[in-house]
């Protein structure tokens, strides 16, 4: 024992229970850590709960862009798991183009600076597409796809094929960069490189490389998406049938009058009222006491119009009493765990879900370990075993009939890892048999669609798209060829070309006759003024002497002695100051005939000064 010890200290707490077990005192602390943490954990979700209510109180829902939301993009949450890494790619080219577009209008300003005379149109068009590629690029191409690997349908990616195709092109002019065009690209760097204007060239060349980086992910990308849309089997007919049963409602105040309709009836046939509005798409299922779907189920057909739409109440929207919801949201993938959930509070009695393939098998979804969790709620988790490409209706049902959940349409996507463990000769497939009720009229002139699919699959879109696009590339190409070797030969023409100073100048106000120099390139002729004299200055017979006739003592100088004696002032005019006149020759041709040129002779006068009087 320490000598610092109190022997008389108790071991034991006064609050401590001498007679409790030691294990349960250590269980209980344990549960104390866990609460402990439990707390902490709600704690830090309350604060995430805290700014996403901020988030939606100022923004609603939406996330992006981060300084002035508009819309909501989250590729973690909406894409599925294994199309993530694609979409983050294109997004990361998209923003490779945003900055390239920036970029190329620096270039653009520097190569104003350097003295081209197209500067300005280049600085001009350079600021426009910096604010009209960046918007048109990110809706026309980007959200599309992203909408369409979210929800795959195939609408989304026509319209992904398309605008993107034609950024496939821009992209490729704007590498060329012709002069005037706003483009930085080739031609404009090697002309600056060939200026020695550095920061110009410079700048040209990295947003050449630029928009080569973007230009040959995006193709490259394009391809791979081609591959996966004719995987998934989308075509032209179901992007229309996607257009028409997934528009806008045909009614001005957006009501929605569509919904689930359970129809009983005992004999061979039944007959009742369809109420909702023409072009409307629907499904038909016949189902016995033996299961659901077991009498067949239809092809999607059309409501055709009629004069008669009193059974439609346009002032009211029908809406679901409970929502059926996925995780992924509105994804399907063949062979990959799906998680079907509700809200509890809102079902009567326990929900069950049926899946529809038109024209081909219904089925009921399988439901296995349902539990809740504080993000999705109760549900369960399902793996489709349903082949890639195929179309199908998730029907949500409770204790109060069916299609109480709402229904949902999806496109079942390619599951990347080739995973089809779970297909079998038992799993639902699109085969086409004979439709649910037999044959009905899906269009105005009253045709049957029966039970038969659509025989071609060719995707027409796509394959115009591809061969449009490369007939505009080629043009593109041949019309860049032209352009330099017409620069090219103007330049050199202009270079071989002869300078002709006697050439006439335009606004000449006669023509030239024959070896006369234009009317710029004559002399004028020097016209003597009259000479004014003194009496001194007279010779014998009156007349006054010539500067050539005076008599001088020596050539440049005055004659001092002389000066100093002239006669007295008069009123007489003071005599000129004689002036040196040099002849010089002009520009004009040589004379014609053979004559041995001379060397030309020049006359120098000698000054004249005025009488010095002392």
């Amino acid at each position: 024992m320490s000598y610092n010890e109190n022997p008389f200290a108790s071991s034991h707490s006064l609050d401590t229970n001498p007679f409790e077990d030691p294990a349960t005192s250590q269980a209980d602390a344990a549960r104390l850590e866990s609460i402990r943490q439990r707390e902490a954990d709600l704690e830090r979700r309350q604060r995430d709960l805290d700014q996403r209510e901020q988030q939606l109180k100022h923004h609603g829902k939406n996330n992006w862009p981060f300084f002035f939301p508009l819309i909501y993009h989250d590729i973690s949450v909406e894409i599925p798991e294994a199309s993530r890494p694609l979409i983050n790619r294109l997004y990361q080219l998209w923003l490779v183009l945003l900055g390239t577009l920036v970029l190329n209008m620096i270039a653009c300003i520097f190569i104003l600076i350097a003295g081209s005379s197209d500067g300005g149109r280049d600085v001009g068009a350079a600021i426009g597409y910096l604010f009209i590629i960046t918007v048109t690029s990110f809706l026309l191409w980007y959200r599309p796809i992203y909408n369409g690997y979210m929800k795959e349908q195939a609408l989304y990616y026509y319209f992904y094929f398309f605008f993107c195709g034609f950024h496939l092109l821009f992209s490729v002019y704007m590498i060329i960069g012709v002069p005037s065009t706003g483009s930085a690209g080739l031609i404009q760097t090697i002309q600056m490189f060939a200026g020695h204007h550095w920061v110009a060239a410079i700048l040209g060349l990295v947003a050449t490389v630029g928009w080569t980086l973007q230009g040959l992910g995006n193709a490259f990308y394009y391809r791979q998406i081609y591959t996966h849309h004719t995987a998934a089997g989308h075509t032209m007919e179901k992007a229309k049938t996607e257009l028409a049963s997934h528009g806008s409602t045909p009614f001005t105040n957006g009501t929605e009058v569509r919904k689930i309709i359970s129809q009983q009836f005992s004999s061979n046939s039944v007959s009742f009222q369809l109420a909702y509005p023409a072009e409307s798409q629907l499904v038909a299922v016949v189902s016995d006491a033996t299961g659901f779907g077991t009498g067949g189920t239809s092809a999607e057909a059309e409501v055709v119009s009629s004069s008669d739409s009193s059974c439609i109440d346009a002032s009211k929207s029908v809406v679901p009493d409970w929502y059926l919801n996925l995780d992924p949201s509105n994804q399907l993938v063949q062979c990959t765990a799906t998680r079907i959930w509700w809200t509890e509070s809102n079902v009567s009695g326990t929900p069950f879900f049926f899946g529809v393939i038109p024209g081909g098998d219904s089925f009921v979804i399988p439901e296995s370990n349902v539990n809740t969790t504080s993000d999705t709620g109760t549900g369960f988790s399902w793996t489709p075993n349903v082949r890639e490409g195929t179309t199908m209706h998730i029907v949500g049902n409770d204790n109060n009939g069916n299609g109480t959940g709402g229904s949902s349409r999806l496109t079942v996507g390619q599951n990347l890892q080739n995973d089809n463990s779970c297909l079998n000769n038992n799993s639902p497939s699109s085969t086409a048999g004979t439709p649910a009720g037999g044959s009905y009229p899906t269009d105005t002139s009253g045709d049957s669609s029966g039970g038969s699919s659509t025989t071609s699959n060719t995707n027409v879109g796509a394959i115009v798209g591809g061969v449009v696009g490369g007939v505009l590339g080629l043009l593109a190409l041949l019309l860049t060829f032209y352009f330099i070797r017409r620069r090219t030969r103007q330049n050199r023409k202009n270079n071989e070309k002869p300078v002709d100073l006697l050439q006439s100048d335009e606004g000449d106000e006669r023509p030239n006759g024959p070896g006369e120099p234009p009317e710029y390139y004559r002399p004028d002729p020097f016209i003597v003024p009259d000479p004014t004299y003194d009496e001194s200055s007279a010779s014998a017979s009156g007349r006054p002497l010539s500067a050539s006739e005076r008599p001088t003592s020596r050539s440049g100088t005055p004659d001092i002695a002389s000066s100093s004696t002239g006669t007295k002032k008069t009123g007489a005019p003071r005599v000129l100051r004689p002036v040196n006149i040099i002849q010089h020759d002009d520009a004009g041709p040589s004379e014609v005939g053979g004559k041995k040129e001379e060397e030309p002779e020049t006359i120098e006068l000698p000054p004249a000064y005025t009488n010095i009087r002392k």
